[in-house]
């Protein structure tokens, strides 16, 4: 699915006239038909699908600002939809379940990459209130313009966008350098450890995905989720911040 990365400025009053456009993915068509109609009256363009199929098919050549999805859909779950839409696209993911006890369910969800879950009966205002929430959030995250992180290779030291040096291990030097030379662009934990470990990387493996959450520790902002370092499921890591690397 093709989908937009949110990097937009936004402000309380300008959010609902930015006219974000959001699919609604759900089996049941009445609740489909009654929440599209009440965001189209606020401002939303909205798509609606009834299988995860037809969600496919509707995405394949659409760009999409926000995804909600009930995570029990007739067929393919909906939980296989959130987790193919890779974090760093920028996509808002709402999941829905239909009772609220249903608590494995709505893990399962936050666990596949959901931005946010609610359970039905859902209170539409409080739905808008939840994404204006979180496209915050994704502004709020946007590094583009952030002054970059920068690398002295012959000092082994790294020095945060505020110009403060990273307190870093011999090998989360070497990790960062690797996701400085490679900024914006996927590696794979092989990559990764042939490169720090001079080793092919194997699922039991679990070297890498600690060394990663090490370096996040000291360069991401304490208690709020990643910003510079982002996870792409099944297929590895990429860093979104900026990166200078000098020798001197």
């Amino acid at each position: 699915m093709r989908t937009d990365n949110l990097k937009k400025s936004i402000s309380e009053n300008s959010f609902l006239l930015s006219l974000p456009r959001i699919l609604i993915v759900d089996s049941d068509r009445s609740f489909v038909s009654e929440l599209s109609d009440y965001m189209v009256e606020n401002g939303f363009v909205v798509d609606m699908a009834t299988s995860i199929q037809q969600a496919f098919e509707i995405g394949a050549d659409r760009f999409y600002d926000i995804v909600i999805v009930n995570t029990h859909v007739v067929g393919v779950s909906g939980i296989h939809l959130i987790n193919s839409i890779n974090e760093e696209m920028g996509v808002i993911k709402i999941a829905i379940i239909d009772d609220h006890s249903q608590e494995t369910a709505k893990i399962a969800a936050l666990e596949a990459g959901a931005n946010d879950c609610l359970s039905k009966p859902v209170n539409c205002r409080e739905l808008i209130l939840r994404i204006r929430h979180q496209k915050k959030l994704n502004v709020a995250a946007d590094t583009s313009d952030a002054p970059p992180f920068v690398a002295v290779t012959t000092k082994q030291e790294i020095y945060s966008p505020t110009q403060k040096k990273l307190n870093l291990s011999g090998n989360e030097f070497q990790l960062m350098v690797l996701f400085m030379n490679n900024s914006n662009e996927v590696i794979t934990r092989d990559f990764i450890s042939a490169e720090i470990y001079s080793t092919q990387w194997t699922y039991e493996d679990r070297r890498i995905d600690n060394l990663v959450a090490n370096l996040r520790k000291v360069i991401e902002p304490v208690g709020e989720p990643p910003i510079y370092i982002k996870t792409v499921r099944n297929k590895g890591y990429v860093f979104v911040g900026g990166a200078e690397i000098s020798a001197t």
